[in-house]
């Protein structure tokens, strides 16, 4: 789509504010023009005067200096991510897209104005330079390949915050960058030693890319100042690599493992490792102990990914005093039903299709509280007779049907059927006799 003089008329015509006077409202348009191509002149300075919270132009991948001037002078969120690289006289214009202070409303200020470039790969001295005296709140840059020293400097010394990644990292841009009040570096791939060590003086959380952790940038990383690492691309680690991670004292959050091993797991229950790994598909009873038996202060172990257990294993995990995620459970055998009932604490099982009476009879005597089997697609009189029995909070799926009997049982279960009365929820789901 090019945005001409017409379009851009239609998308300002066609606008109009939704929300309420709770949260507040903002200005949306019917006309969708941010994957538009192209752009002239004349409708960009239609589009500009856009009374909404934002303007979203990301199909853009060049633009004029015209264009760019009239877009500039845009009250609030740009985005202009479909832009690979910007030349100066761009960048001046765009980089007068400023702050405009306006009457705050509750929970909404449309007045913020990020300029978002997440498509620019480069940023030259000079450009960022240019792009460092923006006016408004945030500029986003985090496509990057790589940014200079000089660069950097620029960016972080401007007094606004600079939201950028960047796919490799030197040590002596690292430097520079740890007094960065936005550093978020999801996108690095490689990272040694030395580069390690200075961004262990920033004082923030901070993500970092790297799909691999050798142990001398664990040993590094473990020195880090603030208040989290995470690492979203690491899905192996090997035993001295955990061991040298978990020396950092705040909270660790490696949590996309596809696999962990029972020494890797005794290292987890010893430190600031949240339990969460949906990306497991499965895992063993001795693992399942380790990580059920930690002495630390845990709410959850989560293992949304893992589509099996046996007996051993669900035993094992119904030991944990927590919140226990097991979404990708599909079936449930009564083994594995008899023991997860033991556990105490909130039991999600919403990926259980089908449950065998007996499987539901052991359920019911589940007592840790909240019992969800929302992903049922029946319940069976003898099933819906036994789970009525069960003490606490029970959620199941809101478009079962349910017969007279199964609902007569439902209708007295002690606690909340999906947060409502049990007579209630039961009311709405009696299945109809032709």
């Amino acid at each position: 789509m090019y945005l001409d003089e017409s379009v851009a008329n239609d998308f300002i015509t066609s606008s109009h504010q939704v929300g309420d006077l709770a949260f507040g409202y903002k200005t949306v348009s019917d006309v969708n023009i941010s994957q538009a191509k192209g752009i002239s002149d004349e409708a960009a300075r239609i589009v500009s005067k856009f009374e909404g919270r934002e303007l979203v132009l990301d199909g853009l991948q060049e633009i004029s200096v015209k264009s760019a001037e009239a877009i500039s002078k845009f009250k609030g969120f740009l985005s202009l991510n479909g832009l690979t690289s910007i030349n100066k006289p761009v960048a001046e214009k765009i980089a007068k897209h400023k702050y405009h202070r306006k009457k705050l409303t509750r929970f909404y200020e449309p007045g913020e104005a990020d300029l978002y470039l997440n498509g620019i790969e480069d940023v030259s001295p000079d450009i960022a330079a240019i792009l460092a005296q923006h006016g408004g709140k945030r500029i986003h840059l985090r496509g990057l390949k790589t940014l200079s020293k000089e660069a950097a400097e620029f960016l972080i010394n401007s007094g606004i915050y600079v939201d950028l990644d960047v796919e490799y990292l030197s040590c002596e841009v690292a430097r520079v960058l740890i007094n960065s009040k936005l550093l978020n570096l999801s996108r690095l791939n490689q990272l040694d030693v030395e580069t390690a060590n200075e961004l262990a003086f920033y004082k923030e959380g901070m993500t970092i890319g790297i799909t691999n952790l050798p142990v001398e940038v664990a040993a590094a990383l473990s020195n880090h100042k603030g208040r989290g690492l995470h690492f979203p691309n690491i899905t192996k680690i090997t035993k001295d690599s955990a061991i040298a991670i978990s020396a950092y004292r705040k909270e660790l959050r490696i949590n996309n493992l596809t696999e962990i091993d029972l020494e890797v797991a005794k290292i987890v229950t010893q430190c600031n490792w949240p339990m969460f790994f949906d990306n497991l598909k499965e895992i063993e009873a001795d693992v399942a102990e380790c990580l059920a038996s930690t002495k630390k202060n845990r709410q959850v172990i989560s293992l949304k990914g893992v589509n099996h257990v046996d007996h051993a294993t669900a035993a094992a995990l119904a030991r944990f005093k927590g919140n226990l995620w097991l979404s990708g459970l599909t079936e449930l055998t009564d083994a594995a039903a008899e023991a997860l009932s033991k556990h105490q604490g909130y039991l999600l099982l919403d990926g259980v299709t089908e449950l065998s009476d007996a499987a539901a009879k052991a359920l019911s005597g589940h007592q840790g509280g909240d019992l969800n089997l929302s992903g049922l697609n029946q319940i069976t009189d003898c099933a819906a007779e036994a789970l009525s029995k069960h003490q606490g909070r029970l959620f199941l799926n809101d478009q079962t049907e349910l017969s007279y009997f199964a609902a007569e049982a439902l209708s007295k279960h002690s606690g909340h059927i999906c947060c409502e009365a049990p007579a209630d929820w039961v009311s709405k789901r009696i299945k109809s006799e032709d």
